[in-house]
């Protein structure tokens, strides 16, 4: 909403609202100026009264004063909320940078005093005002931290739309516009039905913005956040616009090629990854990505590209021995100095590691000791890469990588399927024996080297899992063997396993090779893994394995020796790890196609660590009966009984035998 005012001196007050667009602003007054000369007649050959338009929703000069005294009476007082013996400063642009540096959530402040200033901001401030930037800074702090978008009425919506999209059609510097773009990257997510009436005029903004062309780089990428928070969770509500998003986001990290299957886009070969805009750059464009691709299935088989490829190429970038224990010497480096006595030392080592504190948009250029432009330039000998800004970057291209492949298992799971050996390949004995310890190859259990130590197989999820550094990768990787494995219970029966060899491996060949390999990795990585949020969730995995596979057309063995394996993980392991244990358990026992298997398990004797029991039914009575499922409070003694209850809804005449739960029920 623009108000014009024309006044021509005492005699001839006018006044009109209009809603247009700011880019529209200086046509329409040239229009506006034509048409009211035409039917008016000025007395005295007077000049054109004078026009003054306000990028704001106050309705004349003495509204904009009172609007902005308004603006700085909120600020006044939240700022006394916050800071209730420090002196509040004359300015609203002391005062809002003043109440950026504190703690978020405000805990005496509510979501409406909050939102308040955001609607009065908007009318009270022209972008040209010094408290502009730290306003839209304020804005994107609260509304991705401390407001729910959602609580904003639709008018106040409105408001902050509008003024955050005439800002962007204003002719203003690369700093405001990114200021503008992050605050309403804030307001757009997971907000789509509530920003329906300005979808055509946003993604025209955006797509704009985000275009291959645009500089500088934050600029572009900030409007590549917003398309990804635009498209998160909102249906079919953007359906006429994904195909228009989803060509731009692929022009940031793609260049067109001529392929055996034609002229489409392929992963850029060209982006210069010793540039942090760039790295940051691709990022964003994967992370946005995910969104998309979350959106509207139809995208995976889009013949502009195959996803499927592109997403591989990024999920790898960078995985190799030079990289991964680099990272790893670095991280060493860093828990030696911890224990160091001399600050001056830390903090001398620290400068090193440590990538410089930027304040601008645009990224530090700050050399790193022994930086190259790319990984495959290292040897063996070069010296390891201390690049931590490098190698946070590679880890989020990574992470963002992972989510778009598990928003393409979750939503188009059989367009997938094909793909499944590029990302799980049957060469894990292969992986193994070029990463287990030579004097420990011919035992059980084996002994991962703790560095990778070879290139010569093909990377896969397992590799991640076993030797990325980084647990928020590692997490990723998880998820997206969850939705992977969950719902392919239909193209997992197909797997059979047979000792006939012959010269064409069919696809239930392949699969079972796929299962074996993955029951092997899942395996190697409940022994190795040390951090409990991720050995969680390893766990989870394996359920969801167990409960999708059909064990009957496999080899027998797979049951047993994740069984085995989970168990000698009990004694040191919290009570949240041993309800995941636990949970794997009931997933083995309520493997039908495995019962005789199973069945078998249950009366061998456990003998693992420190757990030495006749059979599974004692185990679990002791633990039962054990100090710390009777003080329990997070749930442990409730996952005990539950998995009991599994065991005997499926081997009943096992936990009867011997009057066993009788003598217990007696003691207890």
């Amino acid at each position: 909403m623009v108000s014009v005012s024309v006044m021509h001196g005492k005699q001839f007050p006018y006044f009109m609202v209009v809603q247009v667009s700011s880019s529209c602003i200086r046509e329409w007054l040239s229009e506006f100026r034509a048409a009211f000369q035409g039917s008016h007649r000025w007395a005295g050959g007077a000049d054109f009264p004078k026009l003054q338009c306000y990028s704001t929703m106050a309705k004349s000069p003495q509204d904009y004063k009172k609007t902005s005294q308004q603006f700085h009476s909120q600020l006044e007082h939240l700022h006394r909320l916050l800071y209730s013996t420090k002196p509040c400063p004359s300015t609203a642009t002391a005062i809002i940078k003043s109440i950026n540096d504190a703690e978020t959530p405000y805990k005496a402040v509510t979501d409406q005093q909050i939102i308040d200033i955001f609607v009065t901001g908007c009318k009270a401030l022209k972008y040209t005002d010094d408290a502009c930037p730290p306003f839209l800074k304020f804005m994107f702090k609260q509304s991705s931290k401390h407001i729910r978008i959602t609580k904003l009425r639709s008018a106040q919506l409105e408001t902050c739309v509008t003024f955050i999209l005439d800002g962007l059609d204003t002719d203003i510097d690369a700093e405001l516009r990114v200021d503008l773009l992050r605050a309403f990257s804030a307001l757009l997510f997971e907000n789509a039905a509530n920003t329906a009436k300005f979808y055509p005029r946003i993604a025209k903004t955006l797509l704009r913005a985000a275009d291959r062309s645009t500089t500088p780089l934050e600029v572009r990428r900030m409007a590549i956040n917003c398309i990804g928070n635009t498209c998160a969770g909102a249906g079919s509500k953007l359906q006429p616009y994904y195909s228009d998003y989803y060509e731009v986001l692929l022009s940031n990290i793609c260049a067109v090629d001529h392929t055996s299957r034609g002229t489409m886009m392929v992963a850029s070969t060209s982006l210069d990854f010793a540039d942090p805009a760039v790295r940051k750059v691709a990022s964003s464009t994967l992370r946005a990505l995910q969104f998309v691709l979350g959106q509207d299935k139809s995208l995976v088989t889009n013949p502009l590209c195959d996803i499927i490829d592109i997403i591989h190429t990024f999920i790898f970038m960078h995985v190799s021995v030079q990289s991964y224990n680099s990272i790893l010497a670095a991280m060493k480096d860093i828990e030696l100095t911890s224990t160091a006595s001399s600050p001056h030392r830390l903090a001398r080592i620290r400068g090193v590691i440590s990538p410089p504190r930027s304040h601008s948009w645009r990224p530090n250029m700050h050399k790193f000791v022994s930086a190259t432009s790319s990984d495959s330039e290292l040897s063996d000998s070069d010296p390891v890469n201390l690049n931590p800004r490098r190698q946070r970057d590679d880890a989020k291209i990574r992470i963002n990588a992972l989510l778009c492949l598990a928003a393409v298992a979750k939503t188009s799971s059989r367009a997938l399927y094909p793909h499944w050996q590029r990302f799980i390949p049957d060469s894990f004995t292969i992986f193994l024996s070029n990463n287990t310890d030579p004097l420990s190859a011919a035992k059980q259990p084996l002994h991962l080297s703790p560095v990778l130590r070879s290139d010569n197989q093909p990377f896969s999820l397992f590799t991640i899992l076993l030797y990325d550094p980084m647990p928020t990768v590692r997490t990723a990787a998880c998820n997206v063997l969850l939705s992977m494995f969950d719902g392919a219970k239909q193209y997992l029966s197909v797997a059979s396993e047979s000792d006939a060899k012959t010269s064409f491996t069919s696809l239930s060949g392949k699969l079972a090779s796929i299962l074996r390999d993955c029951h092997q990795g899942l395996i190697c990585v409940i022994e190795r893994e040390q951090d409990p949020r991720i050995l969680g969730l390893v766990m989870k995995v394996a359920c969801t394995l167990v409960a999708n596979c059909t064990y009957d057309r496999l080899a027998t063995g797979y049951l047993s020796r994740l069984y085995h394996t989970v168990l000698k993980r009990w004694h040191s392991a919290s009570l949240e790890i041993r309800s995941s244990i636990l949970q794997v358990i009931s997933a083995i026992l309520e493997a039908f196609s495995g019962h005789q298997e199973v069945a078998a398990l249950v009366e061998q004797p456990i003998d693992e660590n420190d757990i030495s029991v006749d059979n599974l039914v004692v185990f679990f009575l002791v633990s039962i009966a054990a100090k710390e499922a009777v003080t329990d409070a997070n749930g442990y003694k409730i996952e005990l009984w539950h998995t009991f209850a599994t065991l005997a809804k499926t081997h009943f005449a096992t936990v009867w035998h011997g009057r066993i739960l009788a003598i217990f029920l007696k003691k207890s």
